[in-house]
């Protein structure tokens, strides 16, 4: 599963100092590093998830933000990302003041261990979707992960999807029906998809290899909306808090989740252009013979008549 621009999903249809780690690969990033800051790490569990396409409405993000109010967490390593970015896709950040430079980050994938009331150590990885070397990079995070004894990888992403506001849509792509029936049991959608991957589907095909258990989980974003959307977020980290075994408060997601809801159904009234696009994708949700390439075709057009892309 990648991330693509639109996805469909329903249950009927198409439904980152002390050391330097060297890890031997044939095909490694040019100058890349593991800056490992922690030692002894034993985590079980490992959360990982990436800026930029595959976080619609920063969804992902978000949800990251909450959960690291919710646990104890300090930064373990941080992988330099040199050989696996390039300028079309991200740029380094500047500090100049006085006319000098005084910080200059690159680009880098940051993990983090989390303290996890009466459970072992969880692992959380953020950071910017790599723009190349895909299977190098996610050969070197996941054999990290392995030597802190890490034996199961939840990747997370955010689709822009042909889905209302008011329809949450989680869905979940596995390797096994282990997986599949936890994540189900969580309130996970199953997906068909044939488009543009992520290097969510990298890691997935390199943790095969490796013998880690890896699964995907997705939440759908709606293509009309500008972020955030509160309740995807909350819904997100339900199904997180049930994969690890904490609850996370989302009482203020709700309630922020109110007050943008009742400015959306304004906008609704008010706008009749945005209505009818508003009516047509509810329409679209109760019609499961759909075709769904038509949708990506709509978008596209609807994008450009706003002078947008979903991504911005």
């Amino acid at each position: 599963m990648g991330s693509p621009p639109t996805a469909s999903c329903s249950p009927a249809r198409h439904s980152r100092v002390h050391a330097i780690l060297a890890i031997p690969a044939p095909e490694r990033c040019r100058n890349m590093e593991i800056r490992i800051l922690q030692e002894g790490i034993v985590a079980p569990k490992a959360l990982l998830s990436f800026s930029g396409w595959p976080d619609a409405g920063k969804t992902v993000e978000l949800a990251f933000v909450e959960l690291r109010r919710s646990l104890a967490h300090e930064p373990a390593a941080v992988c330099d990302m040199d050989g696996c970015w390039s300028t079309q896709t991200m740029r380094p950040q500047v500090s100049i003041r006085h006319g000098q430079i005084k910080q200059l980050d690159w680009p880098s994938y940051t993990l983090s261990v989390c303290s996890v009331p009466s459970a072992p150590a969880l692992v959380l990885g953020f950071g910017p979707e790599p723009s190349g070397n895909w299977r190098t990079f996610s050969s070197e995070i996941l054999q990290l992960l392995k030597k802190w004894g890490c034996v199961e990888v939840t990747l997370l992403g955010c689709v822009y999807d042909h889905v209302s506001h008011e329809e949450i849509v989680i869905s979940s792509v596995v390797q096994d029906t282990t997986a599949f029936n936890r994540l189900r049991a969580l309130g996970c959608r199953r997906i068909e998809y044939d488009g543009p991957a992520a290097v969510h589907s990298a890691f997935m095909e390199t943790a095969r290899t490796l013998d880690v258990s890896c699964s995907c989980v997705w939440a759908h974003f709606p293509f009309y909306l500008r972020g955030p959307h509160e309740m995807i977020v909350a819904n997100l980290l339900s199904v997180l808090g049930g994969l690890i075994g904490v609850g996370i408060d989302t009482s203020a997601l709700a309630e922020g989740w109110a007050k943008r809801e009742q400015e959306i159904e304004a906008l609704i009234t008010e706008d009749q252009e945005f209505r009818k696009l508003f009516e047509a994708v509810k329409r679209e949700r109760t019609d499961e013979d759909h075709p769904r390439s038509s949708k990506v075709v709509r978008l596209a057009e609807f994008l450009r008549k706003r002078g947008d892309h979903p991504d911005e």
